[in-house]
């Protein structure tokens, strides 16, 4: 039986770190469980090995410009570009999974699509506009989403959401989704680190661990966690906080007050280590959400989750019976 061969893009991808990139990890391991040959191209945000093997994941990073707080990677067209791009050319996929409508890598993964005629579908991310922090510059960044979007969508590539906030989303740019594919966790995955954040911190048994995992950014809403959980502290004595992740305002959690503790940015085993000693996980997001893995993850280790009803966080937080509640 000849192998299936997948081909799945997305700008960003290992050894960043984001609920994007363990999404298509996840789809690219089912894949090859299923016998499927896997070939991911992203963007060299992290300027990495340009070509590598990992998990029997054959990984294509293609050379990028940085913008927008490395929000915004556009490819770099240059000779390495170009070889690189030759080489996965010459490779025969069967199918095509694309990622977040709104990056140039995208669009060419569309129209690479449709001109070698391969069934390709397209894996939306978010429910609403990107928030640039300034008016003018969000306006801009509207007008190159639907205008980047528009030419996505004359390829003919099926869209997908991954929640029904997202596709709600997806009709104000004239799109009718064609399901949801939710974002998911390995409910027996046990991760091969035994560090303890506890011994680690020398925290008390008695320790009641609020933890915080993601994008040190405004959008966040990292700020008024801080300061929220600086108010706590005071009332309850056995109350400590964590935060790991990277970002633009991680020198706003470092030398902060005793018991709040920064680790910064960890792997993805490390992130379940965290998880399983958290008493309750925090997300207060601003931005628009499409699904966000860390709180499913946080889930299923039977922490608390709090977070805000952005977007497809309505659709798994339903009751207070469940552990997790909505701010």
């Amino acid at each position: 039986m000849v192998k299936k061969s997948i081909l799945i893009i997305s700008s960003f991808a290992y050894p960043h770190t984001g609920g994007v990139e363990l999404f298509t990890y996840q789809i690219a391991k089912r894949f090859l469980l299923n016998g499927c040959d896997v070939t991911l191209i992203c963007l060299n945000t992290e300027k990495t090995l340009k070509k590598e093997k990992i998990e029997g994941i054959n990984y294509y990073r293609l050379p990028c410009f940085n913008i927008i707080n490395d929000r915004l990677p556009f490819p770099k067209i240059n000779r390495e570009f170009f070889n690189l791009a030759k080489e996965v050319l010459n490779i025969n996929f069967d199918f095509v999974i694309l990622n977040v409508k709104f990056y140039l890598l995208t669009l060419l993964g569309a129209w690479f699509s449709k001109i070698k005629n391969l069934p390709v579908i397209l894996i939306e991310h978010g429910s609403g506009h990107f928030d640039l922090n300034f008016k003018l510059l969000s306006l801009l960044g509207q007008l190159y989403e639907h205008s980047i979007t528009y030419f996505v969508k004359i390829t003919k590539v099926k869209f997908y959401g991954v929640s029904e906030a997202v596709n709600q989303w997806l009709l104000h740019f004239g799109i009718l989704a064609s399901g949801v594919i939710y974002n998911g966790v390995d409910s027996h995955y046990q991760p091969e680190t035994s560090i303890s954040f506890k011994r680690t911190y020398k925290l008390p048994d008695e320790a009641v661990i609020v933890s915080y995992i993601g994008r040190l950014v405004e959008e966040k809403g990292v700020l008024q966690l801080k300061d929220a959980i600086q108010e706590l502290l005071v009332d309850y004595p056995n109350l400590y906080f964590m935060v790991a992740g990277d970002g633009p305002l991680k020198s706003t959690f470092v030398n902060l007050p005793e018991r709040i503790f920064y680790i910064g940015n960890i792997e993805h085993d490390h992130v379940f280590r965290l998880l399983q000693e958290t008493n309750i996980f925090v997300l207060p997001t601003r931005m628009k959400e499409g699904l966000p893995t860390v709180i499913l993850e946080a889930g299923i280790q039977g922490c608390t989750v709090i977070a805000t009803p952005s977007g497809g966080i309505k659709e798994v937080i339903v009751s207070r019976s469940q552990k997790l509640y909505q701010t």
